[in-house]
């Protein structure tokens, strides 16, 4: 493959279109190719390395030819329109399996989609089974303008794909933390709102606010790369064994938040995954070839699902955070709806 046609196949490949369902907007230009010239049929194409691929058609019920039998092939070598009078008395076409068999081509007119780069990525063609036919300079001219316009819209889809993925990142970069990649504050109160109004009757959440123990240290004596990489294990062994359900968040420095949602077992279930995420943070850490250790304490706040709000839970579960740090910490403790606290101590 030389290297024109890479270049040609790689602008092809950016437009993400070939294989993509019918859209309106193509198949409105096709509509209008067939009624402007009365042709039977008129299709939108792509040209693949081995397929042409039709994106959309009009009069026919085709989808993809081997690009050795299209007329199309020809048309991509050159930049204006190409015009089979009549394709049985072409020697380039005569043998032709869509030509020799059904759906019997006789005439052929396509313009190449031409991108603001220079590649001919595709045609815009008309093709009729039922005669030869001549096709005029005026006629040319118009079919040109429409494959642009064609083209046009393919341009305009990529650019509203690049401008959607973009507002996507964008929306993910102010909801998300930068270092973890986990929710941050804004997202979790979002998560909890929407939890909040879709909550059944019977639903609680248990909200569990986790301090590392001894984060300081380690980022004040080696180094805030150190405490970066930290972090970001730290963020890896939080997400163990949490449910697609469950919300697990970084809201402060060493700070982070898992928001569990179940039913009136909810307090077993956070007891457990309390227990665990204390014994799992315990662990020693390799960083930068150095083995690191810290501890975590958490806080918890159980209440309803419909009246849990994300600030008084993220308060209580701080009082009873405060309670553990004040009491030797690598340790959790239960604030419930009745506004009892109760402590337990991580195995």
């Amino acid at each position: 493959m030389d290297r024109t046609e890479q270049d040609r196949l790689n602008a092809l490949l950016k437009y993400a279109i070939a294989g993509t369902p019918p859209e309106p907007n193509f198949d409105r230009v096709t509509l209008v190719g067939a009624k402007v010239f009365g042709s039977a049929f008129c299709t939108l194409n792509l040209v693949e390395a081995e397929r042409l691929w039709i994106k959309s058609r009009h009069g026919i019920d085709v989808e993809v030819l081997p690009r050795s039998m299209s007329f199309c092939d020809h048309t991509i070598r050159g930049s204006d329109v190409m015009v089979v009078p009549d394709a049985t008395l072409d020697p380039r076409f005569a043998d032709s399996a869509i030509v020799a068999g059904a759906p019997n081509i006789r005439f052929y007119a396509g313009a190449p989609l031409e991108t603001p780069d220079g590649h001919r990525i595709g045609t815009l063609c008309l093709l009729d089974p039922t005669r030869p036919r001549d096709f005029t300079a005026e006629e040319a001219v118009v079919l040109r303008n429409l494959a642009a316009t064609a083209m046009e819209l393919i341009e305009a889809r990529s650019q509203n794909i690049r401008l959607s993925d973009l507002t996507r990142q964008i929306s993910h970069q102010a909801n998300h933390d930068a270092l973890t990649g986990l929710a941050n504050r804004r997202e979790l109160l979002a998560r909890c709102d929407g939890i909040r109004a879709e909550a059944a009757r019977g639903e609680y959440l248990a909200l569990l606010y986790i301090d590392l123990d001894g984060f300081k240290a380690v980022n004040d004596t080696r180094g805030h790369l150190t405490g970066d990489e930290l972090l970001v294990q730290v963020a890896a062994r939080l997400r163990e064994g949490l449910r697609d359900s469950d919300c697990l968040a970084r809201i402060g420095g060493d700070e982070f938040v898992v928001v569990l949602r179940g039913d009136e077992r909810i307090i077993e279930r956070a007891e457990m995954i309390a227990a665990r995420l204390i014994q799992r943070l315990g662990e020693p850490f390799l960083i930068r070839g150095h083995v690191v250790g810290i501890g975590a304490s958490v806080g918890v706040a159980v209440d309803s699902a419909r009246s849990a709000g994300l600030e008084d839970m993220l308060k209580r579960a701080d009082t009873m955070l405060y309670k553990v740090k004040s009491s030797g910490k690598n340790n959790f403790m239960f604030w419930t709806e009745n506004g009892a606290g109760t402590g337990s101590r991580a195995q």
